[in-house]
């Protein structure tokens, strides 16, 4: 569990080779062990969503949709899908509509699970995706609904991370990377 922790670390940091390297090591030790296969699972997807921030191509989609299909553990099932959506919003401009799909069961999943935390960040990525889209009105509604949720959560870094003024920077070359979180 450390690895996964130190992947996560290094993705945040924007060390997105690190974190891919303690994500594969995760996924050694995790499947090792013989841990719970959701758990296995969610690494797999967060390490494809490393490589894809560091701009790999050499990776299959398909098993992420059935990872995503066997999940056992509610709480995974909005965070991976926002993973998923993730990640084809990183992809290439070729893969919103799907990221979007993606984005909103996401949303519906935590909403019925009640895993607030992990709402707001779905709601951030959201955002970005509507930034992407140069729909800016739309960009600063739903990351206000994701700051009003990570105050609900009592997650304050959250908040000032997404409060910040470069945040809805709304050039397409801006740096995209700032709604992004685990």
């Amino acid at each position: 569990m450390a690895q996964a922790f130190l992947g996560r670390t290094h993705y945040e940091l924007g060390d997105y080779e690190k974190s891919k390297f303690h994500y594969m090591n995760a996924v050694l030790h995790a499947k090792k062990c013989e841990f719970y296969p959701s758990w296995i699972n969610l690494i797999q997807i967060l390490l494809v969503r490393s490589m894809v921030m560091n701009n790999e191509k050499d990776f299959d989609l398909e098993p992420i949709h059935t990872y995503i299909s066997e999940n056992k553990i509610k709480a995974f099932e909005g965070w991976m899908r926002r993973l998923l959506g993730e990640i084809l919003l990183n992809m290439d401009e070729n893969h919103l509509s799907e990221a979007e799909d993606w984005i909103c069961q996401a949303i519906e999943a935590d909403q019925r699970n009640g895993t607030m935390f992990f709402l707001a960040k779905d709601y951030a990525l959201y955002a970005d995706l509507f930034k992407r889209k140069d729909d800016i009105f739309k960009a600063k509604e739903t990351l206000a609904k994701a700051i009003e949720i990570f105050k609900e959560c009592g997650a304050d870094g959250w908040v000032e991370k997404y409060v910040s003024p470069t945040v809805l920077n709304c050039s397409k070359t801006a740096d995209v990377n700032v709604f992004f979180s685990s």
